[in-house]
């Protein structure tokens, strides 16, 4: 996993949200 995924991951378990789909590589997204 790119780094600072792991404290993303975190927020969107805590939200409720299971199915993640991870980004490209390189590309950023927001909650």
């Amino acid at each position: 996993e790119p780094r600072g995924a792991e404290p993303l991951m975190v927020k969107l378990h805590e939200a409720g949200i299971r199915d993640v789909k991870y980004p490209e590589r390189g590309d950023v997204f927001e909650l």
